[in-house]
């Protein structure tokens, strides 16, 4: 991120500082943390948050009502990862923008576009709806291209609209919270919060799961007996292969080695907030 260099003129880069919504003045940029409610409707497998939208209406409102900017409409655009969000955020905001003038769509959508003002909503905030976004790949979280296609379109403006705890599971995701962070330019988060306040804990839950080699083969101790996890015990997630292990530590790191993402469910805490999930986890950490 700290390589990222202005190519456009001052006064596109500079255009949008003085907007009341932009906590830090010197870097166009604003997180805004929303811990939504992701659905779908029984018509259709794509999701929504109309939380999300709730923020996203009201920041485009602050937008346009602000004299001194003099955004009009069309200079705004929204990217989300999923059909269903857009078309939630298109029928919103029909009453708003009734000429279509706000620009709507998905990441490829956007592919080779720039527009002054882009806000992203990013839609996800139960961590155990990630492992489909993996085998599909949808989502922003890790999608490498897609994340970066979608943080790359905008020449005056960035704004993400998402649950932040979610996002910072992802490397790439954690990096540019970081940044912000460090930027003074996320909102909504809980007083204290920071990236090390995150951590990555995971319940063994199968009867009993073999502890595997980086090549998937069962490691044995020095009688020949293959090594496994009780249900219940606790590992600390602190890699994956990307191809169905995870590498572990247990007990205060006296043991490394890996497992498969098939015999745990996921307690992943953050602060006072947490989640139990009950499905693979199969993002890089």
């Amino acid at each position: 991120v700290s390589s990222l260099i202005a190519c456009a003129l001052p006064c596109t880069t500079n255009r949008f500082l003085n907007w009341n919504r932009l906590p830090d003045k010197r870097h166009p940029i604003l997180f805004q943390h929303v811990e939504g409610t992701e659905k779908r409707d029984p018509d259709s497998p794509s999701w929504y948050n109309m939380d999300e939208i709730e923020v996203v209406m009201d920041l485009i409102d602050d937008l346009c009502s602000q004299e001194d900017l003099y955004v009009q409409k069309q200079e705004i655009g929204i990217i989300c990862p999923y059909i269903k969000q857009k078309k939630k955020l298109e029928r919103q905001l029909s009453t708003f923008d009734p000429m279509n003038r706000l620009q709507i769509g998905t990441v490829e959508n956007f592919q080779g576009r720039e527009l002054p003002v882009i806000i992203l909503s990013t839609v996800r905030s139960r961590p155990e709806n990630l492992f489909q976004d993996r085998k599909f790949q949808l989502g922003f979280l890790n999608q490498a291209p897609r994340a970066n296609v979608a943080v790359s379109r905008a020449s005056g403006l960035l704004v993400v609209v998402g649950n932040m705890f979610l996002l910072s599971l992802d490397p790439i995701w954690r990096s540019l919270i970081q940044c912000a962070l460090r930027f003074g330019a996320v909102q909504g988060l809980p007083d204290g919060f920071t990236m090390e306040s995150v951590q990555r804990e995971s319940t063994i839950r199968s009867e009993h799961a073999l502890l595997l080699d980086p090549c998937g083969n069962p490691v044995h101790d020095s009688e020949g007996n293959k090594l496994s996890l009780p249900a219940g015990s606790t590992v600390q997630l602190i890699g994956s292969d990307g191809k169905g292990l995870l590498r572990v530590s247990v007990g205060d790191a006296q043991v490394i080695g890996y497992i498969r993402d098939t015999d745990i469910g996921v307690n992943t805490k953050v602060g006072s907030t947490s989640a139990n999930v009950e499905t693979p986890w199969l993002m890089e950490m």
